[in-house]
């Protein structure tokens, strides 16, 4: 139950904080929490996104995602430690750009 509690404080703090702001900043793009998602579930600690392409097509193209993990926590004996990591897949950005990645 506190697990349940701590994402909704963390949702409620985001939302107003961060994801808000993104929306107003760039109106093109969706932004959204999606607490059903399954991926990424065992790998980052709690926060989670992904960024997704729309091609001329319509279709939906995963480019980049992140989120956080305890690595450095479990290196230092910390748990104060924080640490957010992302990548973008650079070559998918390329070919989406480029039209190939129909």
């Amino acid at each position: 139950m506190n697990k349940l509690i701590e994402r909704i404080e963390r949702e409620t703090g985001l939302e107003p904080n961060l994801l808000n702001p993104l929306q107003k900043d760039f109106p093109e793009v969706l932004c959204k929490f999606k607490p059903e998602r399954e991926s990424g579930r065992e790998y980052y600690r709690d926060l989670c996104f992904h960024i997704y392409l729309l091609s001329p097509s319509g279709k939906s193209y995963q480019i980049a995602d992140g989120g956080s993990v305890n690595w450095t926590a479990l290196l230092l004996s910390s748990a104060k430690e924080r640490l957010l990591i992302s990548g973008i897949s650079s070559e998918r950005l390329c070919l989406e750009k480029q039209g190939l990645g129909e």
